[in-house]
């Protein structure tokens, strides 16, 4: 098994996920490595390119298991690498806020 990403088309929602076309090679992606968060509607990924990591690999079954969530969490993982490099002390970034937590003070 390679490290490499495959690109596929997404053909049918299947139970379970999603029916891709890898060059003419039918695989499975499921449902709960289609992203890193759960997709609700997984029929807006029809007819879409996607890029994918093969996890499974059964060739005499002809068996293919797919997953996108991995493509997605290496490039997120290149993408903190990346922004830890660059931040230091006192400077100014732009972002956008995800979360705020109300810190307690204990006297």
């Amino acid at each position: 098994m390679t490290e490499q990403s495959v690109k596929g088309r997404v053909l049918d929602r299947i139970k379970g996920g999603l029916r891709v076309d890898i060059d003419g090679i039918a695989a499975f992606l499921p449902g709960s490595q289609v992203d890193v968060r759960p997709v609700r509607n997984l029929d807006s990924l029809r007819n879409q390119i996607v890029e994918a990591k093969v996890i499974k690999l059964n060739r005499k079954r002809s068996n293919v298991v797919l997953s996108r969530k991995a493509v997605i969490e290496q490039e997120n993982t290149g993408r903190k690498d990346q922004t830890l490099l660059q931040i230091e002390e006192d400077i100014v970034v732009e972002g956008q806020i995800k979360n705020l937590d109300r810190l307690r003070c204990l006297r």
